[in-house]
């Protein structure tokens, strides 16, 4: 003996849940590549900022030298 149940009269509310939920990982997972994409260029910035300080660093203090 088969049970077959089907929820026929309920419009496609089923196939429209499953769409939205779809669509709401979809925005997530967008929302989270824009995230982790602008940290990186953040971090990024900010080593580049750090060694072109190291770099720069003998050459002040040669300079506070000089002036003191």
């Amino acid at each position: 003996m088969v049970n077959l149940t089907y929820k026929l009269y309920r419009g496609g509310a089923d196939q429209a849940a499953l769409e939205s939920a779809r669509a709401l990982l979809n925005e997530a997972r967008l929302r989270q590549e824009e995230s982790r994409r602008l940290i990186e260029q953040g971090v990024l910035g900010a080593f580049n900022a750090h060694d072109i300080a190291l770099a720069r660093l003998p050459q002040l203090e040669d300079l506070a030298d000089a002036a003191a």
